[in-house]
């Protein structure tokens, strides 16, 4: 912070040092992560705390929530990421919740947040699809599905990887976000099929309130937009 820090993120995985040794696959270093986000807090640096959900940890969101909540209240955000299926994860699939068994939890966890004032987002490229933000959506920043050039300038090149691992089930052109939303993990859907995604239907309220989706939806646009990528030479 003396230097010139303002922001950072930190992770945690779980709140339970149980947990944490296990999905880290280390020993001893719980204290001390936790320790080192309250100092920085302390320091009055930004914190955007990172939680990978997992097999390990997600039964336990909504306790990670209060948690944060008593003990690190002052962070700026949690970002709740679904474990991406690359290294271990790849070739460890059972490391992937089931989302039909993750679906209750994480609405509890989110009602949670909501009400304890714990701001928080699901990111775009390796969080949850917007079926699983119902009544929640605010929560995603839309304009990295609507608009990633105006995100990530130039290169695209990180965005495009991600997006292009998945891929939507058969319910997907039934739903209202189908137009900007990429499905999900191809891995996943390989293994355990396509009955865990549940559209999210169209209503007036939804039209109402997310217009840039029904413009969207009328031009008819592409998921992946042509973008002008960072020359090489």
């Amino acid at each position: 912070a003396q230097a010139g820090m303002t922001s950072c993120m930190a992770s945690l995985p779980s709140h339970r040092e149980k947990n944490f040794n296990a999905i880290t696959r280390t020993q001893g270093h719980f204290a001390a992560s936790v320790d080192g986000i309250g100092n920085l807090l302390a320091a009055q640096v930004e914190v955007i705390l990172c939680h990978v959900i997992c097999a390990g940890n997600y039964r336990l969101l909504s306790d990670f929530v209060r948690f944060v909540h008593q003990e690190l209240g002052s962070i700026n955000e949690i970002l709740f990421f679904y474990v991406q299926p690359e290294g271990r994860a790849a070739r460890n699939l059972r490391v992937m919740p089931r989302l039909s068994k993750l679906r209750p939890i994480w609405a509890r966890a989110m009602e949670r947040a909501d009400r304890l004032g714990i701001r928080f987002r699901t990111d775009t490229q390796t969080g949850l699809p917007l079926c699983y933000m119902v009544g929640h959506e605010h929560h995603i920043k839309l304009i990295d599905l609507l608009d990633p050039g105006a995100v990530f300038g130039t290169d695209v090149s990180s965005f495009e990887y991600m997006q292009k691992r998945k891929r939507k089930a058969l319910a997907c052109s039934d739903c209202f976000f189908d137009s900007i939303c990429y499905g999900f993990w191809t891995d996943y859907l390989d293994v355990h099929g396509e009955d865990e995604i549940v559209p999210v239907l169209p209503s007036d309220s939804l039209r109402a309130r997310f217009p840039q989706v029904v413009a969207r939806h009328k031009a008819k646009l592409l998921p992946i937009p042509t973008l002008t990528r960072k020359s090489t030479s």
